[in-house]
């Protein structure tokens, strides 16, 4: 076995004469025996161990021996194809968070027709207006106030008859109609003559009473 001068190690191709492990030429006659040397055995010894721990794994996790593994070609794929796809939910969600939102278009809905209750209801709520106004409208005639012809809207013959006899109420007139009677009894404002006139009526009276009249011919 023959010892290179250049790297100090055992060289195994003695017919070449060129070190297996630096690569390095030497002529013939040239490094060192290890039969001839003293430190033949020592260098083939160095060289021995040096052997054993190239062959050592280069790794050591947690006390186990293990080498490492080239990726094997399915591992390949699968892990090109998982980046594949989760390329693909990136751009997909992209694309949708900057798209326009669709507003959605609304629809007519058909107007819902209020029911025979909702009818009664409404109906009476008017009425219950109506008196009130009348109310007002009837106070006003007893006290000898102005009418306007709008003060008359809406008012129906009943109630229009009613107020035309307020004027002559309003001066103690008795009336034949006993509903007539019994509705001014129940006004504090009626004092019953016996001595009431037509003549007792004035210029406002008269006006108001033809107004009422006027608007009583209206009335289908």
């Amino acid at each position: 076995m023959i010892i290179c001068n250049a790297c100090g190690l055992a060289s195994l191709n003695e017919g070449s004469r060129i070190c297996v492990e630096c690569g390095a030429a030497f002529p013939s006659g040239s490094g060192s025996d290890s039969s001839d040397s003293g430190v033949g055995h020592e260098a083939v010894a160095s060289f021995s161990k040096r052997l054993t721990e190239r062959s050592e794994p280069a790794m050591t996790v947690t006390g186990t021996e293990s080498a490492w593994r080239p990726v094997s070609q399915k591992t390949a794929i699968a892990l090109f194809g998982l980046i594949a796809i989760v390329a693909m939910v990136v751009a997909l969600y992209t694309a949708l968070s900057r798209s326009p939102s669709i507003v959605p278009v609304s629809t007519p809905q058909e107007k819902k027709l209020p029911d025979a209750d909702s009818h009664k209801a409404l109906l009476a709520k008017e009425s219950s207006q109506i008196h009130r106004v009348f109310d007002v409208v009837e106070a006003a005639v007893a006290q000898g106030g102005a009418l306007l012809e709008s003060d008359l809207s809406g008012f129906s013959l009943d109630e229009l008859r009613l107020l035309r006899n307020t004027v002559y109420a309003r001066h103690g007139r008795l009336f034949n109609d006993p509903n007539l009677q019994q509705h001014f009894e129940r006004r504090s404002s009626y004092v019953p003559r016996s001595t009431y006139s037509v003549d007792n009526l004035t210029p406002r009276d008269r006006a108001n009473i033809r107004l009422i009249q006027k608007q009583e011919k209206r009335q289908p």
